[in-house]
């Protein structure tokens, strides 16, 4: 007892205390742990945040911008064909009005439609071509663009001289071969249109430009 008395006494001399095992366990809760951080520090300050989207809509936009410099893939065939041949039905449709507008008698170019029926320039064009739709101040100019400058008429037209009265499978208008690879569009008197391979589309092409009206054909 007097020997504990003793270490105490000199401990109280000397101002220290033994830690105990308790106080160190204390000491050491004391301490904030390195992963509890604050909810402030969590969140992040709003200048941070408002950084971060900043940054996020700019890498959007450049992507929208890079997006839109790239090349344009070209029109699948299949849905080019498909368009190809829509546009020949509006042209044969466009020729049965004028025929019923003008005595039974077909235009004597594709140009006249635009003059005379509901058609629009990009009905001339076949989407697989390299021609692009005719523009001008005055419908008059687009049609004699139409015909008389080439890269605006995708299809020949072989219907002038002939009336409603033509047989159902006259050929009286086509697109050039290669743009489908095997084969063409043709529109017939009836207004009728058929993808025809190409060995029996070029016997219907010589057949039809050996008939004696005279055929509007680009070059």
């Amino acid at each position: 007892m007097r020997k504990i008395e003793q270490e105490v006494g000199a401990e109280t001399a000397n101002g220290t205390r033994a830690a105990r095992p308790n106080d160190e366990a204390q000491t050491t809760d004391s301490k904030p742990h390195p992963l509890n951080y604050s909810s402030s520090e969590r969140r992040g300050s709003p200048r941070r945040r408002h950084v971060l989207v900043l940054s996020i809509l700019v890498l959007a936009l450049a992507g929208i911008i890079a997006m839109s410099l790239l090349p344009r893939p070209r029109v699948h065939d299949g849905s080019s064909r498909a368009k190809c041949a829509s546009n020949l039905r509006q042209i044969g449709l466009a020729i049965m009005m004028y025929a019923n507008e003008h005595q039974g008698h077909f235009p004597d170019r594709m140009g006249d439609l635009l003059l005379y029926e509901d058609i629009t320039a990009d009905a001339f064009v076949c989407p697989s071509s390299s021609d692009e739709r005719v523009t001008a101040q005055t419908t008059q100019q687009a049609a004699t663009r139409l015909s008389s400058e080439p890269g605006h008429l995708s299809y020949i037209y072989l219907g002038k001289g002939l009336t409603d009265k033509a047989d159902a499978n006259l050929l009286i208008a086509y697109e050039r071969l290669g743009h489908h690879g095997d084969g063409c569009n043709m529109l017939f008197a009836d207004g009728h249109v058929e993808f025809v391979p190409s060995g029996r589309a070029k016997a219907l092409i010589i057949q039809a430009t050996s008939r004696p009206a005279t055929a509007e054909t680009q070059p």
